[in-house]
C-alpha cells in the first residue's frame, strides 16, 4: 500500500508521481527546533506538510521529523544548509543538516510506460 495526496480526480489506473514521505533531520540546533523553521528548512525537499507529536511537544530534542509532498521523480538532496545571522557581530553561521529519509515510496517509470501504453 501507498500513502498518496488526495485528489478529487483520483484515477486508479493512473500512476502519480507524488507521494509523502517522512524525512528527519538530526542535530538541529536548539533554535530552528519550531514548526516554521522546520518547515522553512523541509521546504527545500518537498512540501511540509505537518511535524510528528514529539517534534511538536519537543519531546525528542535529538532530531525534527516532517511529513512531506515530494515528486518522486526528482533526485532528493542528502543535506540541507542552514544559515543563521549573529544579531551582535552580523556574521552568518551556516551549518549542514543531514536529511535522512525515514519513509519514501517506490516509483518506477518502467510501470507508468507501461500503464500508458494500455492507455493508448
Amino acid at each position: 500500500m501507498r500513502t498518496l495526496k488526495w485528489d478529487p480526480w483520483f484515477e486508479p489506473d493512473v500512476e502519480t508521481t507524488i507521494g509523502v514521505a517522512w524525512i528527519s533531520f538530526r542535530d538541529l540546533p536548539p533554535n530552528f527546533f519550531v514548526k516554521e523553521a522546520i518547515f522553512f528548512i523541509a521546504s527545500a525537499v518537498g512540501k511540509p506538510l505537518t511535524v510528528d507529536m514529539a517534534t511538536k511537544n519537543q519531546t525528542r530534542p535529538s532530531c525534527a521529523r516532517v511529513k512531506i509532498e515530494v515528486d518522486l521523480t526528482v533526485k532528493l538532496p542528502e543535506r540541507v544548509k542552514i544559515n543563521d545571522e549573529d544579531d551582535i557581530t552580523c556574521h552568518i553561521k551556516y551549518k549542514w543538516i543531514k536529511v535522512q529519509y525515514d519513509y519514501m515510496p517506490k516509483f518506477s517509470e518502467c510501470c507508468i510506460l507501461l500503464v500508458d501504453f494500455k492507455i493508448r
